[in-house]
Parts: C-alpha cells; sequence; structure tokens
C-alpha cells in the first residue's frame, strides 16, 4: 500500500512506529560521543545512559 508520494506505508500503524523509534535510537547513538561530552554531571550522565538502555530492549 503507497500514498500519492510513493512512501511505502503499512496496513497497521504500529509498523511505522516501529521503524519512528528505531530511526530515533539510531540517530542518538550517531550523536552519543557528544551528547554525553555536553553532560557534566556524572549522575545525569548515567541516567541518561540508563534511559537509553532501556530503549535498546524495546527493540
Amino acid at each position: 500500500m503507497t500514498t500519492a508520494n510513493k512512501t511505502p506505508t503499512s496496513k497497521y500503524m504500529a509498523g511505522d512506529i516501529r521503524h519512528l523509534i528505531n530511526q530515533a535510537i539510531q540517530d542518538e547513538l550517531a550523536n552519543l560521543p557528544s551528547t554525553l561530552a555536553e553532560i557534566k554531571d556524572p549522575v545525569q550522565r548515567l541516567n541518561f545512559l540508563t534511559k537509553l538502555c532501556f530503549l535498546f530492549a524495546l527493540q
């Protein structure tokens, strides 16, 4: 099933949402060194990594 702009879509939104979440995680991983460099507080850095690890479990 395709729309007028030839972008493939799924019958169910879950497939599209899963793809968007996966893309967001991949983008965040690409920016991880700069993101961690911006976070100066070690506790905040650990919190960020913990939340990111949780997202990996969802994949």
